[in-house]
């Protein structure tokens, strides 16, 4: 047989094709045999997210209405007469005609009204109803502002109150269990305190949405009958930001989400109030600092008006040295820890950051507030007056003309109080002073009246030895600041000795030979309680008596003395012999006629001995890259090891832990999890994985299981790894007597379309067979080119062409030369002709992430 071969690959990595992603869902009904959940999305998609509208549908269908959940959706979208009322079940929609929601509506109705709102919520809760509701109000968002653009119209939040309000009032339903926004910029405290009687919780993003927003198809599948709030929450966040975290979808964007407990807002309300008047009250003394506190504050996007509230408040407590304001901020900060079920971020590499994103932003402009904020009910809140204030400049009406502040001898022979005295000038009327100890908490307080341009003597006397700050204010009749001072150079002396006890520690001992602390353990645990007493006052303790009953077990521990700023420590070592609650009350006495604070005289402790048995934890993961073909130090291809963020979490009172992480992975895959400890509520450790260069594009699930140290299974969680979609094609041809053929293979990971061109030289004739076609991964096809006729008998050159469609900078080419053959049995000679060239292209890398939908 003639043969004539010749060979050619040209590789190219890519990746790069985004997915789609929205929303959750929820119901209420006083009858059992409802289903649990009703999930009610308002998709206002007459705008540039119309062909969204699809691709979330798309994703609700593949989980669809069943007896646990009922979807609805009322859509809109740019054409003109394209309003559809859906029921979505699995795989498909049921319409309603508009006309039988409101007699009113035709084909096109207006979504930017809230009558729309009102009336598709009665329908849909009518019709299909539930005993826990989610209302879901997707489109574009731009914060306080607005919702729900429709051409010209959209919704203010007040509009959304009122329209849930009169669904209810129609349908008798209670509250929500949630209101989500799968738009922009709707993670704001204004618009959750707007509709906190509506609904049990609320979700916003503080940052931009992608176009692609929730993953439904993540989401949905999880709402059941035993789902709680608390995991709705945590569900509707995390299946959001992971989705993005890990590569499946495309976002051009860093991403934010949140879910705020509604009936925590009013502890929110009031804190925020407290803050408020008191950052409005020091504008004409620290303007400049509130200004650079707001610039400092975590932003998004191109809004710079919006501000994460929690780190305007950090900020605020950092730059501007008034400890009410320090105090005000620090509770602000707790009732939005309270608030804030669920919060979760990711930073998009090289995209803005949004490391400090707390879950709520608000409203701070430099110029004063828009038209329509005194609409919201945020008007009735100190924060309103305030950023008004902040527009204006404010200067001081007083200051300061003489001050002293000095630590003084009260007749005790040591400086064992302050005095402060002075005189001003201006329109004040009221001094404030407040004594810090060295950790800055408040010690004393004074607030009083003055006049005639006086300061009188004020004495200060706390109630320990030790380094002091002094802050004095005057104020206005107004309640402005008009000028402040700052001593932090005091030192007070009382000269008494002051024991304290520190709280108990349960140390084990680890196999590396350290130390830690632990909060229970189980029986045969071998465990150190370690404890301390201080001496904080600026003399020595005699004869200090440690006394500590140990559950039941009186013992004492003796120390001669205990010098200033001096620490002693006791140990019991203890082997966990019977299971059960473990008591522990610590005292401390001495010889000493005096004790300046009996109150840190004493402390307790309990924990707990446990059986040997299976621990069990909660896990949840993040990845902290995504997967994109690199080159290995020999000049291959690879992929890197993807690194997954697992946090371990118990709620349950367990003994520390020792666990290992193993992971369900498919053939030639690699994972690595180091062994680790568990010795609080919460662990985060790093896991690898990596999958082989071979492994077909898509979404793989890896499942990880946990193990105890008693070897018992103790709770599983699950990887996303999105393998990208890489682009190869190699191309070999063969004359095979006066045929040749062509064999092709796809050398990529994922299906792909190709073209196949030939480029003949003159006085040569040859047909391919084909010319279009697609191949799955990995796998080769043969063409063969038939009728071949040349004018002569010399040798011919016939150039073969492969091009990927998917990405047309994949290509291969071949040149074989070709002799036309008269007689048939010089087939079997098997003579090898030569080919003038191959070419293979190695191109750029890049790559794509296929949408889930296909």
């Amino acid at each position: 047989m003639y043969r004539v071969g010749a060979y050619a690959i040209a590789l190219l990595v890519i990746i790069s094709a985004f997915p789609t992603t929205l929303t959750v869902g929820n119901a209420e009904s006083d009858e059992d045999s409802l289903p649990e959940w009703g999930f009610y999305v308002y998709m206002a998609g007459d705008n540039t997210l119309y062909e969204e509208v699809t691709d979330d549908l798309n994703e609700m269908k593949m989980v669809g209405s069943n007896s646990n959940l009922e979807i609805v959706a009322l859509t809109d979208q740019l054409l003109g007469n394209d309003s559809h009322a859906y029921h979505v079940v699995k795989h498909g929609v049921e319409e309603t005609p508009l006309s039988e929601i409101n007699a009113t509506w035709e084909n096109e109705i207006d979504m930017g009204n809230g009558e729309t709102l009102k009336d598709f919520m009665v329908w849909a809760t009518t019709e299909y109803p539930a005993q826990r509701k989610i209302l879901v109000i997707w489109n574009h968002g731009s914060g306080w502002k607005k919702v729900a653009e429709d051409q010209g119209s959209h919704l203010t939040v007040p509009e959304i109150r009122k329209s849930i309000e009169d669904y209810r009032e129609i349908t008798g339903d209670p509250p929500l269990t949630l209101i989500g926004f799968d738009a922009c910029l709707m993670g704001m405290f204004e618009i959750a305190y707007e509709l906190k009687d509506q609904t049990e919780m609320i979700h916003g993003s503080e940052a931009y949405e992608p176009l692609e927003g929730w993953t439904y198809n993540h989401l949905l599948y999880k709402l059941d009958q035993q789902t709680t709030n608390a995991e709705l929450a945590h569900h509707i966040v995390n299946d959001y930001i992971e989705s993005y975290r890990n590569g499946s979808v495309y976002t051009g964007y860093s991403v934010t989400a949140a879910v705020v407990d509604t009936s925590k807002l009013e502890g929110v309300w009031d804190k925020l109030e407290d803050f408020s008047d008191q950052i409005n009250s020091v504008l004409p003394v620290y303007r400049d600092q509130v200004s650079y506190s707001r610039d400092q504050t975590q932003r998004y996007d191109q809004n710079p008006d919006y501000r994460d509230l929690y780190d305007l408040t950090i900020n605020v407590e950092n730059w501007i040295p008034v400890s009410d304001m320090i105090k005000y901020s620090k509770d602000l900060q707790h009732s939005i820890n309270n608030a804030v079920i669920a919060e979760d971020h990711w930073q998009k590499p090289g995209k803005l950051p949004v490391e400090r994103a707390h879950g709520l932003t608000i409203y701070f402009p430099t110029d004063g507030a828009d038209p329509g904020y005194d609409e919201l009910l945020i008007n009735d809140n100190k924060w309103s007056e305030f950023i008004n204030n902040f527009a204006t400049e404010m200067e001081p009406k007083a200051h300061f003309l003489e001050l002293t502040s000095m630590s003084v001898d009260t007749g005790t022979g040591y400086n064992d109080s302050v005095l402060v005295s002075g005189s001003y000038e201006g329109n004040a009327s009221e001094v404030r002073i407040r004594l810090l100890n060295s950790e800055g908490n408040v010690t004393n307080i004074y607030n009083g009246n003055i006049s005639l341009g006086d300061i009188p003597g004020i004495y200060l006397q706390p109630t320990k030895s030790g380094n002091y700050s002094l802050e004095i204010g005057i104020y206005g009749g107004d309640g402005f600041l008009e000028d402040h001072y700052i001593n932090d150079n005091l030192f007070v002396d009382l000269h008494l000795p002051d024991l304290a006890v520190g709280t108990p520690e349960i140390m084990i001992e680890g196999d590396d030979g350290g130390l830690y602390q632990v909060q229970n353990i189980q029986t045969d645990d071998i465990f150190l309680i370690q404890g301390s007493v201080y001496n904080l006052g600026t003399v020595k303790a005699n004869n200090v008596t440690v006394s500590v009953n140990d559950n039941g077990y009186t013992r004492h521990f003796d120390f001669p003395e205990i010098g200033p700023n001096q620490e002693k420590t006791w140990n019991i070592y203890k082997n966990g012999t019977y299971a059960g609650e473990y008591f522990l009350d610590v005292s401390v006495s001495s010889e000493d006629e005096f004790e300046i604070d009996g109150h840190n005289n004493q402390t307790s402790l309990s924990f707990f001995i446990l059986d040997k048995q299976a621990h069990e934890y909660n896990v949840d993961t993040k990845n902290k890259n995504l997967l994109k073909i690199n080159t290995n130090q020999k000049g291959e291809y690879e992929f890197p090891w993807l690194e997954i963020y697992v946090t371990v979490s118990n709620d349950k009172v367990q003994s520390w832990d020792f666990m290992t992480i193993t992971a369900e992975i498919p053939d030639n895959w690699e994972f690595e999890a180091e062994p680790f400890l568990q010795l609080s509520t919460e662990t985060e450790v790093l896991v690898k994985v990596r999958p082989p260069l071979h492994t077909e594009m898509g979404e793989y699930k890896i499942e990880l299981n946990l193990t105890d140290r008693n070897g018992f299974a103790a709770g599983n969680g699950e990887i996303t790894v999105n393998v990208p979609q890489y682009y190869g094609v190699s191309i070999y041809a063969e004359q095979v007597g006066q045929e040749v053929k062509i064999s092709i293979s796809n050398s990529g990971n994922g299906k792909d379309y190709f073209k196949l061109t030939k480029d003949l030289e003159e006085g040569l004739t040859l047909y391919l067979t084909e010319t279009y076609f697609e191949m799955d991964a990995f796998s080769s096809t043969t063409i063969t080119a038939l009728g071949m006729k040349t004018n002569t008998s010399k040798n011919y050159d016939v150039k073969f062409t492969i091009q990927s469609i998917g990405n047309e900078n994949i290509t291969a080419e071949v040149i074989l030369e070709v002799t036309y053959l008269e007689n048939q049995d010089q087939v079997s000679n098997w003579l090898i002709s030569t080919f003038l060239g191959t070419i293979g292209m190695i191109g750029i890398i890049y790559f794509i992430y296929q949408r889930r939908i296909q």
